[in-house]
């Protein structure tokens, strides 16, 4: 959604016969979860995060609810495999940062995040090192 993703936004995209914020809400993510079902990218993944970053910081009305639409899709996008790493950090900090034991499956969460990465690594090494012995071998 280009633009600001305040309340009033949401409100006025609304019919009025729909005015009441959190149903606006669930019209909202209900758009971005059929299309990541259809969909389930890391960019798509993305843009629903970002346009609830950006809905979340307006405590106007609603906040908890708010918060945990948020805090629902960062599981579903760490469970798809689909999460950036910059937004485990926004995870923590946005939805856990009270809460030490949820904060601690977050950082096992990232922890693997950050070994997956490691072995991809590791194995791209291992790839130049042979492509390497390779040219080595041909000279």
């Amino acid at each position: 959604m280009e633009g600001s993703c305040s309340s009033e936004t949401f409100l006025s995209a609304c019919k009025p016969a729909q005015k009441t914020p959190s149903l606006c809400y669930r019209q909202c993510c209900g758009v971005y979860v059929t299309v990541l079902k259809q969909l389930p990218t890391e960019r798509m993944w993305s843009l629903y995060l970002e346009m609830l970053l950006e809905l979340n910081q307006d405590l106007t009305d609603l906040h908890k609810f708010k918060k945990n639409l948020l805090r629902d899709a960062f599981k579903g996008a760490h469970n798809a495999g689909c999460m950036q790493e910059k937004y485990y950090l926004l995870w923590v900090s946005v939805c856990y940062f009270h809460e030490l034991s949820s904060t601690q499956v977050v950082v096992k969460a990232l922890t693997q995040k950050a070994y997956e990465h490691l072995s991809l690594i590791i194995n791209t090494i291992d790839g130049f090192i042979s492509i390497f012995r390779m040219f080595l071998d041909m000279s």
